[in-house]
C-alpha cells in the first residue's frame, strides 16, 4: 500500500462518547490512516480497545454499489498491533498507533 499519513480520528468511552485527549475513562482509540487530508477510497480506520483480548478493527473505505453510501465498511477483526501489517501498513505507523495507546494506559498493546 503507498504511504498512509496517521490521523487521530478521536477518543471515546467505554460506551462510545467522544471524550477529550485528556479524559480518565478513554475506552477505545481512533486512528484513520489517510493516503491525502481528506478520506479517499482504500484509506483505512484502526480502532483499539483499552480493554485486553478485545480484537483491533481495521476498516477499509470505500463506496458501496448497492447503496451508493461512502463510508469504511467491513471492519476485519485482529489480535495485535502486529497483525495489521497484513494490510500493508508501515513499521512507523504501527509504533505511532503503539505509542498513543500506551500513553492513554492501553498497557496489553
Amino acid at each position: 500500500m503507498e504511504d498512509l499519513n496517521i490521523k487521530k480520528q478521536g477518543y471515546y468511552d467505554k460506551v462510545g462518547k467522544k471524550v477529550s485527549e485528556d479524559a480518565d475513562d478513554i475506552g477505545y482509540l481512533t486512528f484513520q490512516l489517510l493516503k491525502n487530508d481528506a478520506v479517499e477510497e482504500g484509506d483505512l480506520l484502526v480502532q483499539v480497545t483499552k480493554l485486553e483480548k478485545i480484537p483491533i478493527l481495521v476498516a477499509k473505505y470505500g463506496i458501496s454499489k448497492k447503496y451508493h453510501r461512502k463510508g469504511f465498511r467491513n471492519p476485519k477483526q485482529v489480535d495485535s498491533l502486529s497483525d495489521i501489517k497484513k494490510f500493508k501498513i508501515s513499521e512507523d505507523i504501527i509504533e505511532n498507533i503503539k505509542i498513543e495507546c500506551n500513553s492513554k494506559g492501553f498497557d496489553w498493546i
